[in-house]
């Protein structure tokens, strides 16, 4: 055998050896994960003695480094140990997910509570007349509270009062604040008919929007492609002075995100309606809603479920800018663009064509309220 064909021989050799040897980390065997296993108690306030609803949880799985809990659908926490307070009696599922050298378990246990906390979140309601209702609460000492209304209004205040000017039932919800912790409790009120006296009924802005009583389904709209139908600008102008989209809007980020949507606004219950989830997204908020950044100015499209039905607020709001009216949407929804500014200017609207802008940044920490640019869009009436 000369030189060169034994030292084929040794490498073909050597490569055989090496396939054939064992891998470390791939063919050794995990630990069995270590099954989680939590011990709760109540948490025993010297200057409130008699407290029954607030209880510390301690995670005891052995060599945990990931905890995961779900406290009945009050609060949820990555901590190992966490103290949590239940406003309202019940029994609540309390679910612990723990992650440990060999893999993840889960265990649930019930936690009982036996009568509602004197610092749950509670008001009462009073009729006014046959559309309003005045809420109140009754939480003493709220740190903070907030009612949230199925019409897509809020208010800070403990004493407020709402407008339901059409048939139908509604939610009413109240979160507060003590030193206990938060609680939320939602009540429901019933309007037996519509209030013909409702000044959107005959408000041209409302009814070009919505179309009015006369549209039961509402008015569908879609966002125009064409060149220079939107873009972004300063905030003191009505027109997108930076960039007027010159050759449109097209692309995957547009045509399967915002173009391949329709909005429905319908008057009756203020109820928006996205066709679907599909949104475009702002490049650099994208990470945040997708989990992959985006090159600059590169937007892309997405699935956002927040994307949905919700309340909308049209108002008269005399900001000065095109028609004065403003128009805001309820529970994280907006108009088929993100970038988390969910209220617009209406700039122009008639029968046949919807302007809008929302304040624009590039930066996500930025507030909006600081907005120095707009963002415009031109939608028209489904045909």
């Amino acid at each position: 055998m000369n030189i060169k064909r034994l030292s084929l021989y040794i490498l073909i050799t050597g490569v055989i050896f090496s396939s054939c040897k064992p891998q470390k980390g791939k063919d050794k065997d995990l630990p069995a994960p270590s099954s989680a296993d939590f011990v709760f108690e109540r948490k025993i306030d010297p200057a409130d003695p008699d407290d029954k609803n607030t209880y510390t949880f301690r995670n005891t799985t052995p060599g945990v480094f990931i905890t995961s809990w779900d406290f009945g659908g009050v609060a949820k926490s990555k901590n190992p140990n966490e103290t949590v307070f239940f406003g309202y009696k019940g029994t609540y599922k309390i679910k612990l997910l723990t992650t440990s050298a060999g893999g993840t378990t889960t265990i649930t246990k019930d936690l009982v509570i036996e009568e509602n906390s004197p610092y749950a979140a509670d008001f009462t309601i009073e009729n006014v007349n046959d559309y309003t209702f005045k809420v109140t609460s009754t939480t003493p000492g709220p740190q903070d509270l907030t009612f949230k209304y199925a019409n897509g209004d809020s208010s800070k205040s403990g004493v407020s009062t709402v407008y339901f000017p059409f048939k139908g039932s509604y939610d009413i919800s109240l979160k507060v604040k003590t030193a206990k912790g938060s609680s939320t409790i939602t009540k429901q009120v019933n309007v037996a008919n519509d209030d013909l006296s409702n000044p959107d009924l005959n408000d041209p802005i409302v009814k070009f929007l919505t179309g009015g009583l006369d549209a039961p389904n509402g008015k569908t709209w879609v966002m125009v492609s064409a060149g220079k139908s939107g873009g972004v600008g300063p905030l003191n102008t009505l027109t997108p002075d930076w960039w007027d989209q010159p050759m449109g809007f097209g692309g995957d980020a547009w045509d399967k995100g915002m173009l391949s949507n329709e909005f429905t606004f319908n008057l009756r219950q203020y109820q928006y309606t996205p066709k679907s989830n599909n949104v475009t997204v702002h490049w650099n908020f994208a990470k945040e809603l997708t989990g992959s950044a985006r090159p600059k100015d590169q937007d892309t499209y997405y699935s956002d479920p927040k994307h949905t039905k919700a309340p909308f607020i049209i108002r008269n709001a005399n900001s000065g800018v095109g028609t004065g009216y403003t128009l805001d949407f309820g529970n994280g929804s907006y108009l088929g663009y993100y970038d988390r500014r969910y209220n617009h200017d209406i700039v122009r609207i008639s029968a046949d064509t919807l302007y809008i802008r929302h304040h624009y940044n590039d930066d996500p920490t930025a507030d909006p309220a600081g907005d120095g640019g707009v963002r415009y869009f031109t939608l028209v009436p489904k045909k």
